[in-house]
């Protein structure tokens, strides 16, 4: 009976060690999930604010073009290729970022352009 008993101690014990690592193991899990979806947002935020930049950097250079002698039509063939060129930055930092990211990371990038990326970042901010 006394080698019951303790066969019964031995299986709790491993049970323990067992449920202990699932537990840890789960737990880093969740954290670095965490992380991953702290450092897309931190990315997505930082990728906002050089789009802002940008668009500032673009109405000074309008404002110069404007008060320089180049003609209308050339005004507007720069703000037309300079308005494609971020919007092909937009579309490309996007894909990028979804295509150089590990398979596993799926599941944090919850959009699939830059709209919904921007989209993904104003939900955010409102919950904060």
């Amino acid at each position: 009976m006394e080698e019951l008993a303790n066969l019964n101690s031995v299986l709790w014990f491993f049970i323990g060690v067992l449920a202990c690592r699932f537990v840890s193991r789960l737990i880093d899990i969740s954290h670095a999930a965490m992380l991953v979806t702290e450092a897309v947002n931190a990315t997505l935020l930082m990728l906002a604010k050089l789009h802002e930049d940008m668009a500032f950097v673009m109405e000074l250079k309008r404002k110069h073009m404007h008060a320089s002698d180049i003609s209308p039509e050339r005004i507007r063939d720069f703000e037309k290729m300079d308005e494609r060129a971020i919007e092909d930055w937009k579309s490309m930092v996007i894909s990028n970022m979804i295509s150089r990211a590990p398979s596993s990371f799926g599941t944090f990038l919850r959009f699939s352009n830059w709209r919904e990326a921007m989209a993904h970042i104003n939900e955010i901010q409102k919950r904060k």
